[in-house]
């Protein structure tokens, strides 16, 4: 479970904690520790055994990029790959399918971002990437994976705490070799530092012009969320618009926003509501716009609506989609 964020009614005016008083496992243990784990129990809420159907738009993107045209070819091949992921970490996207909606291009700014990328050459980084499905959707939708594209310096990257999330995404896309990203390694939470090999970031750090963060804020407790959106500040671009984007679990009302328990799993997430994920880019340096939209918490590729339960902390709980742009500093 995560950290408690302790009673403060808007954790956001709490004091940062440095860097070093928020790591985490160095990689190296974390791996370790991976091959150790039991696997984790597929008798639980959120493990969805089958698709019925999958989404014809996921079933077109998966089938335009793999080659793989049978659709129960694709389908055979996702829950291989579903489960390998599960065993990692049993996250609800993955049990759910989650990671097949590719919610990246479902922000309202993902037009706009296509275009930064494929005729601007923009920077663009998704931490916490899982398997790297939404790369795969960016680089596709920008062109940037066509076979007659000249190369040209790498501008997609992916950072992700579990390798084997990684690797997962491999065996799914089957794109180890001509993937037009660098996807590696790395714990947003760890200290920084001015080498790769002590901070897999490090290169990056004032390179980026545009974060993406799909269901990643809301696993971290108010603490660790603010130590995150600095690190973020570190790795924009500081003479550029800088855009962070993402979505996440919200919920509705001014102030409603914190900590929730997830009891059938044992997990605590934190639900933002409009007003903190306002206050959490705010308290960064540089002057930032954020904005949020919430809509229902739902996915193309559920069995049935039903499946929005599965697991859900809260009824209250809704779909959080927001966008915090950062003028040059």
């Amino acid at each position: 479970m995560l950290d408690d964020i302790g009673s403060s009614k808007n954790p956001w005016d709490m004091p940062v904690h440095s860097n070093n008083q928020a790591t985490t496992l160095d990689l190296e243990t974390e791996n370790s520790l991976a091959q150790q784990r039991p696997k984790p129990s597929r008798n639980v809420s959120w493990y969805q055994k089958e698709i019925k159907a999958l989404a014809p738009e996921t079933r077109n993107f998966l089938a335009s990029y793999t080659g793989i045209k049978d659709e129960e070819q694709i389908k055979r091949l996702i829950y291989k790959v579903r489960d390998m992921a599960w065993d990692v970490c049993p996250y609800h996207c993955i049990g759910l399918f989650r990671f097949l909606d590719f919610s990246v291009h479902l922000s309202p700014i993902y037009p706009s971002i296509v275009q930064r990328v494929r005729d601007e050459a923009a920077v663009f980084l998704d931490l916490g990437c899982c398997l790297g499905q939404d790369i795969r959707r960016l680089a596709h939708d920008a062109g940037l994976n066509h076979p007659d594209k000249p190369l040209a310096p790498v501008q997609l990257f992916g950072a992700e705490l579990f390798a084997d999330f990684i690797d997962a995404g491999y065996e799914l896309f089957g794109d180890k070799e001509t993937l037009p990203a660098r996807m590696f390694q790395a714990d947003v939470l760890a200290p920084d530092a001015d080498t790769e090999r002590d901070d897999p970031l490090a290169g990056l750090y004032g390179r980026v012009d545009i974060i993406y963060l799909g269901s990643f804020l809301h696993q971290f407790n108010a603490d660790k969320q603010r130590v995150i959106v600095r690190k973020i500040g570190r790795l924009l671009r500081s003479n550029g618009r800088g855009v962070v984007f993402g979505r996440h679990l919200g919920v509705a009302g001014r102030d409603t926003g914190g900590e929730c328990e997830l009891k059938d799993a044992g997990w605590s997430l934190y639900r933002h509501d409009e007003e903190t994920i306002r206050r959490l880019f705010e308290q960064e340096k540089g002057t930032w716009t954020v904005n949020a939209e919430l809509t229902a918490y739902k996915s193309k590729n559920w069995e049935d609506e039903g499946d929005a339960g599965k697991g859900k902390p809260g009824e209250d709980t809704v779909q959080m989609s927001f966008v915090a742009v950062r003028e040059a500093v």
